[in-house]
């Protein structure tokens, strides 16, 4: 009997980053070629940018202590490289602000994963985002708040 559940096909684009993100879990720290490659695949799938955003906060709400940072400079690199793209596609033009935009609404539960690392690593998630103009005070002020709450 066939399933019930309908699986969706990946597009080619976001299955190809989806590949690379989960090749981080090859070696132990990852590379600033690997993170520029997951950026550059990202910024061309930028189309698919919620699928693109649902993996990578799924890779770091679901990996090991020792990569959530990893995944920390995977977001940090396609936030501040879609700010600086614009990207003219078929479906229309992507402004960059749209994974920004997007990370923001899911940044306090994020955050709260980054900070289940270890204690060595807690000094470099606690001040990253500090002073950032990325996202909003709001949002800075609420994931300060969860970090020392």
């Amino acid at each position: 009997m066939a399933s019930k559940e309908t699986t969706k096909q990946e597009p080619p684009e976001v299955a190809e980053f989806q590949k690379e993100l989960y090749s981080l879990f090859d070696s132990r720290a990852a590379s600033a070629s690997k993170i520029d490659r997951l950026t550059k695949l990202a910024i061309k799938a930028a189309r698919y940018y919620k699928n693109i955003v649902y993996h990578l906060e799924k890779f770091i709400t679901r990996c090991v202590p020792e990569y959530k940072l990893t995944g920390l400079y995977v977001l940090d690199s396609i936030c501040r490289t879609s700010q600086s793209v614009k990207t003219k596609s078929s479906s229309g033009t992507f402004s960059g602000s749209e994974y920004v935009s997007r990370i923001e609404r899911n940044i306090e539960a994020l955050f709260a994963e980054f900070c289940k690392v270890q204690e060595d690593k807690e000094k470099v998630t606690g001040g990253y985002y500090k002073g950032d103009i990325l996202y909003t005070t709001n949002r800075q002020e609420g994931v300060v708040r969860k970090g020392a709450g």
